[in-house]
């Protein structure tokens, strides 16, 4: 057989159990005669199958897979098959995410959801992670799984050992940060943190109709974040991975204000920072209920900031109270948080979130330079953030962005 392009995904849904593959041929080299023929790059549904059917045709897809892995290791020496082989790792760790979500609120998948294989397969999607925080998230449910014997205990020893040597192969950490990074750990939210949970149940269904409204997927959502300051709004994009642009999704208001209009320079000025920055951490236990942290200062803030005396600690948090943050109603920053949950258990490394003085469009920029006709750094500034502001309202695709030596933003495609 020919794995040379037969990228193999496995999906665990609520209530179904699906298998996606991208080749006609190697879907008539496994299923059985009778049944549907997908065409290329289509979802077949596994229902029809009898029990033993459905195993014979897993345990096939299975080894496919492993091999189909194994070769595409072996190749990828091409942008091709680095390209399908990152597809591979990113559908890995979606179909975690789902998982996840699933065992957090039912427990480990029984017979019931999609037949005698489901346990089975919902262990193989855990056992293709390698990474071992996500094994940690998963292992309780593995652990309670085997002593049900929905899973053999074989299964869930032999993932242990598995996660084992890859936390041996991790990089030491450094003693001296043990001290400093162990509180961090404690305010993970993957320790199923009671507000995330009360955010879950009070805002859970809430975040869920707001995806399906503009049809996007748990497993592949993308998000950015786009503020105003002098119309006190927060904007919420979204769009899936694979989709060229982003739609709106909600605006939230901004409930209280700090500082003025133009960018954080120092610490203590009490300022918002203005630019193009990302999340870069997740707080559920934060003084002000549920917070996300902003990167400030950039690498921009670092050449045109005072340099020393910079900051931080910038973050769109609830509690609707602030000092140079983003900060929104408990209610607001629940959803806020679990859509960017959602994206970051997608995949999305980092959540873009870009603060502009105010809608950048030419009547609010032509009324910027009224207001500030004697300040022409002040524009020029405003005047770089513009450009990244007018790329995304033209085309609804984030800009690329890079900073130059003098600190200044440029919009390069």
């Amino acid at each position: 057989m020919n794995f040379n392009f037969v990228p193999l995904f496995l999906l665990v849904q609520i209530g179904t159990v699906s298998a996606q593959l991208t080749s006609s041929d190697f879907y008539r080299t496994i299923l059985p005669k009778e049944g549907p023929k997908p065409e290329l790059d289509s979802t077949l549904p596994v229902q029809h199958l009898s029990a033993p059917e459905r195993v014979v045709l897993f345990k096939k897809l299975l080894a496919a897979d492993q091999k189909y892995r194994e070769e595409l290791q072996k190749s990828a020496r091409t942008f091709r098959d680095k390209t399908l082989w990152k597809r591979v790792e990113a559908n890995d760790r979606a179909n975690q995410a789902i998982l996840l979500r699933y065992v957090r609120a039912h427990g480990w998948p029984t017979r019931r959801l999609g037949g005698k294989d489901t346990p089975f397969t919902a262990w193989l999607i855990v056992w293709h992670c390698n990474r071992f925080e996500t094994y940690r998230n998963f292992e309780p449910f593995l652990r309670a799984a085997a002593q049900r014997k929905l899973i053999p205990p074989n299964h869930y020893s032999s993932l242990a050992q598995k996660m084992a040597r890859l936390e041996l192969t991790r990089p030491p950490m450094p003693r001296s940060l043990l001290p400093f990074l162990f509180p961090l750990l404690l305010v993970s939210d993957h320790f199923n943190d009671d507000r995330v949970q009360q955010a879950r149940t009070e805002k859970g269904r809430v975040v869920d109709e707001l995806l399906q409204t503009n049809a996007l997927r748990n497993i592949s959502l993308n998000l950015f974040f786009r503020a105003f300051k002098q119309e006190s709004e927060l904007e919420i994009w979204g769009k899936n991975e694979v989709e060229p642009t982003f739609r709106l999704l909600k605006t939230y208001p901004v409930c209280a204000k700090s500082g003025t209009l133009g960018p954080k320079r120092r610490q203590g000025d009490e300022q918002v920072p203005e630019g193009f920055y990302h999340l870069d951490r997740f707080n559920p236990r934060s003084q002000f209920y549920l917070s996300l942290g902003v990167n400030y200062p950039n690498a921009s803030d670092r050449v045109r900031g005072d340099r020393g005396n910079l900051g931080g600690d910038i973050f769109i948090h609830g509690s609707c109270v602030t000092v140079g943050c983003l900060p929104m109603t408990d209610a607001g920053i629940k959803e806020i948080y679990l859509l960017a949950l959602a994206a970051r258990e997608a995949g999305q490394a980092r959540i873009p979130v870009h603060i502009f003085p105010a809608r950048l469009d030419e009547a609010g920029f032509a009324e910027l330079k009224k207001r500030y006709p004697g300040q022409p750094e002040l524009l020029r500034f405003w005047g770089d953030l513009k450009a990244g502001y007018d790329f995304f309202e033209d085309k609804k695709r984030l800009p690329k962005v890079r900073v130059d030596g003098s600190g200044r933003y440029r919009i390069v495609g």
